[in-house]
């Protein structure tokens, strides 16, 4: 009430309090977290974070982040990405604009008979009921399409080449590639294993595309990983 009824600043007090930035990562070596998680081991409490996946939106907008596209435009009509080929009589035309097509996921189209791919593999609700509460499932379905999506495949090869063009050291680009898609500075291992990787990826490639090839199946793996679809 104090502050106009504003819903914005509500959700931002609330992402910065101390209890929405715990980690939850538990140390069991830690005399108080050894503690805790005698006395509430499954966290009823709340005195560390729960490990949660990302909602198919956050994950299609991390990934055009990443690529360098995503459109931050707001209001006006829905965005209509491109689907797959063939997915559906339902199936929308997708906007001759191709920038209007990477706008963020909250403006996509919502049709109760068509759902987006990405977003109906992570579990978007059932349009035709209502649904006080996501349900979060790990399926084949949701690994196949990270996989093998044209939109997965295209965002990665697009990522790298970004990197590519401003980056002439593989390692710098190997860093920055895992500090983009996970938030935190690669260790040394992590960056030898991806240089390891990328040389192993170029040696099998065609030569006049090589080097981008490489690096996109390196950026592909990244998208994939753990830690780029899970929040800690």
């Amino acid at each position: 009430m104090e502050h106009g009824w504003s819903v914005k600043h509500m959700h931002r007090l609330m992402v910065l309090s101390a209890s929405y930035c715990q980690t939850s990562r538990i140390d069991p070596g830690a005399p108080e977290q050894a503690k805790a998680l005698n006395a509430d081991r499954e966290n009823k409490l709340l005195w560390h974070a729960r490990r949660r996946r990302l909602e198919g939106e956050s994950s299609r907008d991390n990934m055009l982040r990443l690529a360098g596209e995503l459109n931050p435009r707001m209001f006006g009509p829905s965005a209509r990405p491109r689907l797959p080929d063939r997915i559906s009589t339902y199936a929308w035309k997708p906007d001759a604009n191709p920038n209007d097509q990477k706008r963020r996921s909250i403006y996509v189209f919502a049709r109760r008979n068509m759902r987006y791919p990405l977003f109906d593999a992570f579990d978007l609700p059932d349009m035709h009921n209502s649904c006080a509460r996501r349900t979060q499932t790990t399926t084949a379905p949701q690994a196949l399409l990270m996989l093998n999506s044209d939109f997965t495949l295209e965002r990665a090869r697009q990522w790298a080449a970004g990197m590519l063009a401003h980056h002439d050291s593989l390692r710098d680009v190997i860093a920055l590639a895992y500090r983009g898609a996970w938030g935190r500075p690669a260790t040394e291992e992590e960056i030898g294993l991806g240089l390891g990787f990328v040389h192993q990826e170029i040696a099998s490639s065609p030569a006049g595309t090589a080097r981008l090839d490489a690096v996109a199946d390196f950026c592909h793996a990244l998208l994939n990983a753990n830690e780029f679809l899970y929040v800690d």
